[in-house]
């Protein structure tokens, strides 16, 4: 089994997994409304940071991406007194699109900035993670799979610690795709609702420190046991969007949803992230509460956010 010791989430909402709480709990929005994104010209309705946000993330020497993932890590390992120097500690980067978006800027630049493995390794050496880097590369369950990796890696003895970082970026080529799909909305989304019009994209960065559980402390409030992780069991079916609310009814009875709800640290859910396994359905995930959306969390960083 698995300990969560440490978490951190950055997205336009807050710079920390409680500022990110506070945000949702006080009905903030970080969706609005783009037009001409990037150059884009059809608009839509995202989650993105803010230019001062950029300026505040940005650290010398790393592309957006990579500021993007470090300043989450290095929050997430604050606290918490685990020795991540040694071989022990593997680090699993959970993204899909990476630096996509500096292909534009290759003539410009030196390096294959656009290489999500070379991104990893310059991750993992500024943070000081010893065991090396892994990239987890499965579409929109890409956060999912990452945690799954850990569990099986920590389980098989090959690692007593896993850092899993979920990140991604809007770029210009994450959302032209999208709306050649025709699948974005000019509005904040409402995930199964009657009158849904599509999903919001959203940017983000998502961090878990796991350890193993070699046993569990009584009364720890900040440890979050995980004693399965999966992507897909035949009693928790994937669910999307566009399928009757009896479908997700029958999700919120399932394992997979129970896992998510009850590892949550001693808290009253009042925001409920979807607990869904589907391309589709992980790519609109937002926080939900009375179908009202807080955050559209980055494709591929919504598994480990969630």
């Amino acid at each position: 089994m698995l300990k969560v010791v440490s978490t951190n989430i950055v997205s336009p909402l807050g710079m920390s997994s409680q500022e990110n709480w506070r945000s949702v709990m006080q009905g903030r929005s970080a969706l609005r409304r783009l037009e001409s994104y990037k150059g884009i010209p059809l608009p839509f309705v995202a989650s993105v940071f803010t230019p001062e946000q950029v300026e505040e993330l940005a650290i010398e020497g790393f592309t957006r991406f990579e500021s993007l993932a470090i300043r989450s890590i290095t929050e997430a390992l604050t606290h918490t007194d685990l020795d991540v120097r040694g071989e022990r500690t593997t680090f699993i980067l959970s993204t899909t699109k990476a630096d996509v978006e500096e292909l534009g800027f290759a003539e410009e630049r030196d390096g294959d900035y656009h290489r999500p493995a070379l991104s990893a390794q310059r991750i993992a050496e500024h943070v000081g993670i010893g065991g090396g880097a892994i990239v987890c590369c499965n579409a929109c369950i890409s956060g999912v799979s990452a945690q799954i990796l850990a569990d099986r890696l920590i389980s098989a003895g090959h690692y007593d610690n896993a850092v899993v970082c979920g990140a991604d970026l809007v770029s210009s080529f994450t959302a032209s795709g999208f709306l050649s799909f025709k699948s974005l909305s000019n509005e904040a989304c409402r995930p199964f609702d009657a009158d849904r019009q599509g999903l919001n994209l959203g940017e983000a960065a998502a961090t878990i420190v796991f350890t193993r559980a070699d046993s569990l402390r009584e009364g720890d409030s900040e440890t979050a046991i995980i004693p399965k992780i999966t992507s897909s069991t035949p009693e928790a079916p994937s669910v999307c969007p566009n399928q009757p609310l009896s479908a997700v009814r029958g999700t919120a009875e399932s394992p997979a949803f129970s896992i998510a709800t009850d590892s949550i640290w001693s808290l009253n859910i009042v925001a409920v992230p979807c607990a869904l396994t589907n391309a589709s359905s992980e790519a609109s995930l937002p926080f939900i509460t009375a179908s009202r959306t807080f955050l559209a969390p980055s494709p591929d960083g919504a598994g480990v956010l969630r």
